[in-house]
């Protein structure tokens, strides 16, 4: 047996960094959806396809303002226990314009922000610049509506 073992050879990796994901801007993603309004705010407070959203709410969940699609599972519920409820939705990850807030109501008229001891809120990154988002609300025995309330920088 005249084999002698080979040299140790050092472990080389490399990490890459996490890709910056860009700013998605309104006149970026206009220009990828034409046929709309002219003019932001033209676009913006019109519902271009008939689906129900407006240009605001098509440019916030990335949805097709020329196809009527009301953007299926915007908000989608995912925990219908009576201690708990909760919803998710897909949002950009990096928009500077926009604003994404969550509210709760018990009636559907006064809306405000839950407070941050009575709610969990997760995001996980999905591809093309998108991350959804998980709100739990964690408020028994009280009834309650939640929304998305979506604002223009």
């Amino acid at each position: 047996a005249n084999w002698a073992p080979e040299p140790a050879t050092p472990f080389i990796f490399s990490v890459d960094a996490v890709p910056e994901i860009p700013p998605v801007t309104l006149a970026a993603w206009l220009a990828l959806h034409p046929g709309g309004p002219v003019g932001d705010a033209a676009f913006l407070a019109s519902d271009t396809d008939g689906d129900g959203l407006n240009g605001l709410m098509e440019f916030a969940f990335n949805g097709m303002p020329s196809i009527p699609d009301a953007l299926s599972g915007l908000a989608v519920p995912f925990h219908r226990d009576p201690e708990e409820a909760g919803f998710e939705y897909t949002r950009w990850s990096n928009a500077p314009e926009l604003r994404y807030e969550c509210e709760v109501s018990a009636d559907l008229t006064a809306w405000s922000a839950p407070s941050p001891a009575g709610m969990t809120q997760s995001i996980e990154a999905l591809p093309g610049g998108m991350e959804r988002v998980k709100i739990r609300l964690l408020q028994p025995g009280s009834r309650r509506f939640i929304r998305v309330r979506i604002s223009r920088l």
